[in-house]
């Protein structure tokens, strides 16, 4: 009878130690980060910008969103556009094809323009 209790005890259990993410999926899907919130900062000046960070999940089941968010607040000094593409290319060594996009308010004289700059790690800015 123990051996019933113990084997029916054992199929409760998840595997903690499962690495969910490197299993093989039947497809790939797209999945990230959104609504991050970080500062950037260009010479002397920070400011808040908010990130999205989107990636394929290949030939696995997931994304390692760990690396999304330590890629994202790495320091930077570079200007916006360099700052997201870098940010692409640190999400691509590990999940590749990562679209980054980054939403900041810009002052001009007595207003607030609203900015997005979305990029790949090649091609286009938009």
């Amino acid at each position: 009878m123990a051996s019933k209790n113990s084997k029916a005890m054992d199929s409760e259990f998840i595997d903690i130690s499962a690495d969910v993410q490197s299993e093989l999926a039947k497809f790939p899907v797209n999945a990230g980060v959104s609504n991050l919130r970080v500062l950037h900062t260009e010479g002397n000046v920070s400011m808040p910008v908010e990130l999205s960070i989107l990636t394929s999940t290949g030939q696995g089941r997931g994304v390692h969103m760990s690396r999304l968010v330590a890629a994202a607040r790495a320091k930077s000094t570079r200007n916006i556009e360099e700052w997201v593409r870098w940010i692409a290319a640190q999400v691509n060594e590990t999940q590749p094809g990562s679209t980054v996009t980054c939403r900041y308010d810009l002052p001009y004289e007595d207003r607030f323009v609203k900015v997005i700059v979305s990029a790949k790690e090649r091609g286009a800015l938009t």
